[in-house]
């Protein structure tokens, strides 16, 4: 059995952007979640919530980025999410 098969570059893009774009869309609303009930807190709560709030996402956050983002929550500042920059 043989058989062509293409690649369609433009639809594979596409898609890439909308997987990208929902997993920004995940992620803002759980530092969303988190900023509303920790905001303030002390950074190893925050820092643990973050890191149960993340869990499953398509995120490749490191301790230290976690920690970095518990600090700045914990400081009441609220994190806008840029998938652009994140590891998927």
């Amino acid at each position: 059995m043989s058989g062509n098969f293409g690649f369609d570059k433009r639809a594979h893009e596409r898609l890439v952007d909308d997987s990208m774009r929902d997993a920004g869309k995940d992620a803002q609303a759980a530092f969303d979640r988190v900023h509303r009930s920790y905001a303030g807190k002390p950074v190893p709560i925050v820092f643990a919530q973050l890191r149960s709030a993340t869990r499953g996402l398509p995120l490749d956050l490191s301790d230290k980025a976690l920690r970095e983002y518990a600090q700045t929550i914990s400081n009441g500042t609220r994190i806008v999410f840029d998938v652009r920059k994140a590891k998927l």
